[in-house]
């Protein structure tokens, strides 16, 4: 009987496994970790892997960018450790994956250095899209994120104070630059704004969700 009742539960964990398997084999994600330490540098990253070669092409290339400035910099004795933190976040909508990836990188100075890189990736025909390819889609699409981003972040009274609001309407002005870190959503359109972009360093990174039906955007 006990000899039944643990090859009816080992039997269970099994398929548990295998089913947890085919799930992580059908969403094509594999989280990845690199960690390292030593006596001046520390190394944090978190960062997915997909089936797509072209994908894990780009997701490398910022990988690396960082990695290879924190390691090809001369270590000043004058700080303790150099750092490097990398983590993610990912969304889905339609055929397409965005990835946001929020690295802080400290080379020393009076703080770290933040930055954040979007991938917009159309897994239905392996390509990437970017502010540029909606600009072709609707030529006046920076003038309405323009506008519609001003509206919403000058409802934070922290931003419409005099001494920020300047920095915040040239860092929202209908250009390209200023709109390039996007990622599509279920919901929408995420604008993300470095910091520096619109406010000092010290009120963080901000971002805005601008539904599609607002932009009048099909895509």
């Amino acid at each position: 009987m006990k000899k039944n009742i643990l090859f009816i539960i080992s039997l269970f964990i099994f398929f548990t496994l295998l089913i947890t398997y085919f799930i992580i084999s059908i969403n094509n994600t594999r989280v990845k970790f690199v960690n390292e330490k030593d006596n001046e540098l520390e190394i944090s990253i978190k960062y997915p892997r997909f089936k797509y070669r072209s994908l894990n092409k780009r997701i490398k290339y910022i990988i690396n960018k960082y990695s290879r400035e924190i390691k090809n910099t001369p270590f000043d004795d004058n700080y303790h450790i150099y750092t490097l933190y990398i983590d993610y976040k990912e969304y889905k909508y339609k055929d397409y994956i965005s990835l946001v990836f929020y690295s802080e990188l400290f080379l020393g100075g009076a703080h770290p250095n933040h930055y954040i890189d979007t991938i917009i990736y159309n897994t239905k025909n392996n390509s990437f899209i970017n502010i540029n390819d909606l600009i072709n889609i609707d030529k006046n699409i920076l003038i309405k994120l323009s506008n519609i981003s001003r509206e919403e972040l000058l409802k934070n009274k922290v931003l419409s104070n005099s001494d920020v609001k300047e920095m915040l309407m040239d860092g929202t002005s209908p250009k390209t630059d200023n709109f390039k870190k996007i990622a599509l959503t279920d919901e929408g359109i995420i604008i993300f704004f470095e910091r520096y972009q619109i406010a000092p360093y010290y009120f963080g990174d901000y971002n805005i969700l601008i539904p599609y039906s607002k932009l009048n955007l099909n895509i």
